[in-house]
């Protein structure tokens, strides 16, 4: 599965697309059934000969693909786009990481998640607070050494190849994002 980057909607919605690859010519019809929490996508497949050339049999078959961490999806809905710096960048309160039910090990799943989305040409910054924390945290994921300069200078960083771990002492969460846009 192939999740491609999402696009915004006039009315400041995100479209994704979800590609499945190599299964078209199997598949005849495609239909969905979405509540308030799930989606769940439906296949109309062809079975018949090897070659696929007659209906013999149409079955519907529902995926049920894994479903996305909370705090991977939680992610994905505040990631903002950069524009002309190609830096993805998404904040999580305190609060939102708590309904999440988060940990480090969601935060390194959801952080592999925004990876998959945005690309390996992208950079990703994510600023979250955990319980316990006195003060906001961060993970930079850049190959641009001036945006690692950049943000370690509006907090505190320890560096290891292209990852930046960040702490932002004294500083509240809801300012940092707006301090990173108008220093880079």
């Amino acid at each position: 599965m192939n999740i491609s980057n999402g696009v915004d909607t006039p009315k400041k919605e995100k479209t994704f697309v979800v590609s499945l690859k190599g299964v078209a010519p199997w598949i005849s019809q495609v239909r969905y059934n979405k509540d308030e929490k799930d989606l769940k996508l439906y296949f109309t497949i062809i079975v018949g000969d090897e070659t696929g050339l007659h209906k013999s049999e149409i079955a519907q078959l529902p995926l049920e693909a894994t479903s996305l961490p909370a705090l991977s999806g939680r992610l994905l809905t505040k990631l903002e786009l950069l524009e002309g710096k190609n830096l993805y960048m998404a904040a999580i309160s305190k609060n939102e990481w708590q309904e999440c039910q988060a940990s480090t090990q969601a935060l390194k799943e959801g952080v592999r998640h925004v990876q998959d989305y945005i690309g390996e040409q992208a950079s990703l910054l994510l600023l979250y607070e955990e319980p316990g924390s006195p003060h906001p945290k961060g993970l930079l994921w850049t190959k641009r050494k001036e945006f690692q300069e950049t943000v370690q200078n509006i907090g505190t960083g320890l560096q290891k190849g292209d990852w930046t771990l960040l702490s932002f002492p004294n500083q509240k969460i809801e300012a940092i994002p707006s301090r990173i846009r108008q220093t880079l």
